[in-house]
């Protein structure tokens, strides 16, 4: 998944919380985000919320909601 931000410039380490889950292998550039979510977490349909974790104050910085869909 990737997160386009106007900065990242001041953030830290950050962790990318889907579902409330941490996501694997997060990259922070100037811009972007991306990180890695595990199948698992996709394998069932509905909305999820997607989130951007500052480690060092906790703060929660909230993207959205990712759909799932069912399979056809």
């Amino acid at each position: 998944m990737w997160i386009d931000v106007s900065s990242t410039q001041g953030l830290g380490d950050a962790e990318v919380l889907f579902d409330g889950k941490p996501g694997k292998h997060i990259n922070v550039d100037s811009k972007l985000i991306t990180v890695e979510i595990p199948p698992d977490q996709l394998a069932v349909a509905g909305k999820y919320a997607v989130a951007v974790k500052q480690v060092s104050t906790g703060k929660l910085y909230p993207v959205g909601e990712f759909e799932v869909k069912a399979a056809k």
